[in-house]
């Protein structure tokens, strides 16, 4: 069939096309596969004679198929492989926005356009790569792009350079499941002179906080961040927040702060739209301190100023985030994920069992970076902690149960000795979070993904390693192990 020359509804008609099911494609497709001798799931190796033949009788039986198991079960790549049994192009309705197939239209849009211009509706057809896409996601949380985050990552460790010798290369991939109850309080108020106050129950502990909270306050009101105080945490005066931990900050507090100021944002549109004689607040601006309709202006003050009638007054407004859908417990699910994606390169001393860490890249995919600084440090911190756990870490008990290292003297953690030679951080925005203006939190996916990248880069030389920490001794008589059966 030539579809270059099929470009209406009576074209198709002619042409004797019929639609089929999603599952007779499939059907059809793989029969003619395996007459032709060509590998159906070519590239996907250790399941010829298991998951590959019952995979084959569900097709050719039309069932339903659910690819259930663990990681690391090539469930994704057959998926893929699967859309290639797909037929290459389906006829569609020109315009529609499902897609709808012209011989069976369920949209209204086709079945009015089809019933006014009949055999001349215009037909269009879709490629079976374009016909789905992959989400890795809870039911309402978009996860990432993993491919473009790996490649990434890839690309900061020059992964198609030349490789020295005992050096290897690694990248991890994983998600990490962010423990956050959804519930923060927050209110944001606004003096006379149009200076801001957040109030907010996540604590500072040098992790930026308060800055990011002033950040969002200040984007939503704006004002500048001069104008912006955010108090300490006091439980006699500050709203309540559930925890300042788990990578929830700025996700959930910061929430409430955003919702707190929009109150307020509200309130200054709702009295400038008085003074101007407009109803409809949307055809006002609030920018740079100012509200105008592009003919006058007023400041923040003068707004406040006329609201009460002197100078004096101030407006208030709370915001709270609390669970949508539910309890908001673990076990419906987390209010984010964060992307574990990371890289590293290492070199090994052969005579030795030294590893040391030449360089390493991670992603910090945090849909909005509010502050990319503290990403990047936040990203830099996770990794040096990730080294930590891949590197020196460990417990050691006597036979008794004593703890014998017990103490920073003799419980190595990284120093600045340690620090691999480069640190990339790679900010992805795809503005895909819960958060303020899409944001999610960030700091804990690279002290996930880093040991696992270590690791992978250590088998890239040959030396599979299968218990943390690497300290020389393991690592040396691991490399014995291996030229012993050589």
């Amino acid at each position: 069939m030539k579809i270059n020359k099929i470009k209406t509804f009576g074209d198709l008609k002619k042409s004797g096309y019929q639609s089929k099911s999603i599952k007779d494609e499939l059907r059809n497709n793989l029969i003619e596969k395996l007459k032709s001798g060509n590998p159906v799931f070519e590239g996907v190796h250790g399941f010829e004679n298991t998951v590959i033949p019952e995979l084959e009788r569900a097709i050719l039986s039309r069932h339903n198929i659910n690819l259930l198991g663990l990681r690391g079960q090539a469930k994704t790549r057959l998926a893929r492989k699967m859309v290639e049994l797909l037929d290459e192009y389906i006829p569609f309705v020109a315009g529609s926005e499902i897609n709808d197939d012209p011989l069976s239209p369920i949209s209204r849009y086709a079945q009015n356009l089809i019933q006014e211009k009949g055999d001349d509706t215009p037909i269009e057809w879709l490629h079976r790569s374009n016909r789905f896409f992959e989400k890795l996601a809870t039911p309402d949380v978009t996860v990432a792009d993993l491919i473009g985050d790996i490649e990434k990552v890839a690309a900061a460790l020059g992964w198609g350079d030349e490789r020295k010798p005992n050096r290897g290369r690694g990248i991890s991939v994983g998600l990490l499941a962010a423990g956050a109850h959804p519930v923060s309080m927050a209110t944001v108020r606004m003096d006379a002179a149009a200076g801001v106050s957040v109030l907010v129950g996540s604590t500072e502990m040098g992790q930026g906080t308060r800055t990011v909270m002033a950040q969002i306050a200040a984007q939503v009101l704006t004002v500048p961040m001069s104008k912006i105080s955010v108090p300490g945490t006091d439980t006699s005066f500050t709203p309540y927040d559930r925890s300042t931990g788990a990578s929830r900050s700025t996700t959930v507090a910061g929430k409430a702060v955003e919702r707190a100021a929009l109150v307020v944002r509200a309130s200054l549109l709702e009295t400038a739209g008085l003074a101007f004689g407009i109803s409809d607040t949307s055809m006002l601006r609030l920018e740079d301190g100012c509200v105008t309709d592009g003919k006058q202006s007023m400041t923040l003050s003068q707004i406040i100023t006329k609201r009460f009638g002197f100078a004096g007054g101030e407006l208030v407004g709370h915001g709270e985030v609390k669970p949508e859908g539910g309890s908001g417990s673990y076990e419906e699910g987390p209010v984010f994920w964060e992307v574990c994606i990371a890289g590293a390169e290492v070199e090994v001393d052969i005579n030795t069992g030294v590893v040391t860490i030449v360089r390493t890249s991670s992603v910090a995919d945090v849909g909005r970076a509010i502050n990319p600084a503290q990403v990047e440090r936040q990203d830099e911190g996770a990794t040096l902690q990730g080294i930590g756990n891949a590197m020196f870490e460990e417990m050691l008990y006597s036979a008794d149960g004593d703890l014998l290292n017990d103490t920073l003297l003799d419980y190595r953690i990284p120093t600045m000795l340690d620090m691999p030679e480069t640190m990339q951080c790679i900010i992805v925005e795809n503005e895909d979070g819960p958060g303020p203006f899409g944001s999610k939190g960030c700091g804990e996916g690279a002290l996930a993904a880093i040991p696992a990248a270590i690791v992978n880069a250590l088998g890239d030389i040959g030396i599979d390693m299968y218990e943390l920490p690497l300290t020389p001794e393991r690592v040396w008589k691991r490399i014995q192990q291996i030229q012993q059966t050589k």
